[in-house]
């Protein structure tokens, strides 16, 4: 293993994750939709405006690096800063690279095997890895605010149909007319279609075209518990903005679930239009205690207010 060195521990604390805090149904409308702002937080959500994408792409070659490089489940956040700033098993020219590089992925997916997001993204990337590009994608989306925000503009496009960096430009520009200047739309507007062509949504390098996703048990596990997570329960599971990413058929993505429970790792249940669907297996005592106590109404007002809706 690695030597932790004092460089590497100053990475140590950057996105830790706050107390966890009970949600009590008596709190004012206020402060309950702050406590579960700290719940979501602390599974690894992040809900303000941040991007990754105005400087980089969702990463994938590094992350998959990094992975492979460090293979426990278990491992915490020190062992990645080590990887990447002391070992340099990414490869970067230089420290400074290392260290932004180190930066980007932490603001990406956490590196914290703490955090119940990344240690789920960890167990599926290990198990199911033909997934893997729909894993990131999706705690992208949990965690990167422009990733999430325009996935909607690729998600219309029907397959094969080819794609136009200028109607994203434009797409963006009315959505925000004030927050970027022009070189900075650009550079966002090419980060996101590389991101996409990572996660499987696009095809081809100069002339891209929208392609079909085909996601496995671990996607729809990792989409489910997101929505689980955010308050939904049931037969809605399958219509938040995390199973729509997936860009499957309703049926074929209730089919995906049922294999997942076949493989153990969650438990879907059934009777007519009745759904019970829980996690147990993916979950700490902890976790489990704190969502049998979340106030779902604010939770799923969250998720409303952050992620796009998707027809």
């Amino acid at each position: 293993m690695p030597d932790r060195t004092p460089r590497a521990a100053t990475f140590l604390g950057r996105a830790s994750c706050p107390p966890l805090l009970h949600i009590l149904s008596h709190m004012p409308v206020s402060q309950t939709k702050s406590a579960a702002i700290d719940l979501l937080t602390s599974f690894g959500f992040a809900l303000g405006r941040a991007s990754v994408h105005t400087a980089r792409t969702m990463m994938l070659r590094e992350l998959t690096l990094l992975l492979d490089y460090v293979p426990a489940d278990d491992a915490g956040r020190e062992e990645y800063v080590s990887a990447i700033v002391e070992d340099n098993c990414l490869g970067k020219r230089s420290q400074k690279n290392r260290v932004l590089t180190l930066g980007h992925l932490i603001d990406l997916y956490t590196l914290d095997g703490n955090t119940l997001l990344f240690r789920t993204l960890r167990h599926f990337w290990q198990r199911e890895p033909g997934d893997r590009a729909l894993l990131a994608a999706l705690v992208a989306c949990a965690r990167d605010q422009l990733f999430r925000q325009y996935l909607p503009f690729i998600l219309a496009m029907g397959e094969g149909e080819p794609f136009s960096r200028p109607a994203l430009d434009v797409s963006i520009r009315e959505r925000e007319p004030e927050r970027f200047s022009p070189v900075t739309l650009t550079t966002v507007s090419q980060h996101l279609a590389s991101s996409w062509v990572q996660s499987g949504f696009l095809e081809g390098k100069k002339k891209k075209h929208r392609i079909g996703t085909r996601p496995g048990p671990g996607a729809i596990s990792l989409a489910l518990l997101l929505g689980y997570l955010a308050g939904v329960r049931g037969a809605l599971l399958f219509q938040t903005f995390f199973a729509k990413v997936l860009d499957c058929p309703a049926d074929e993505l209730v089919n995906l679930a049922e294999e997942a429970s076949r493989r153990g790792y969650l438990v879907c249940k059934h009777v007519g239009d009745v759904m019970d669907i829980h996690f147990n297996s993916l979950l700490t005592v902890r976790e489990q205690e704190l969502i049998g106590e979340q106030d779902q109404t604010a939770s799923s007002e969250l998720l409303k207010l952050h992620f796009p809706s998707l027809a």
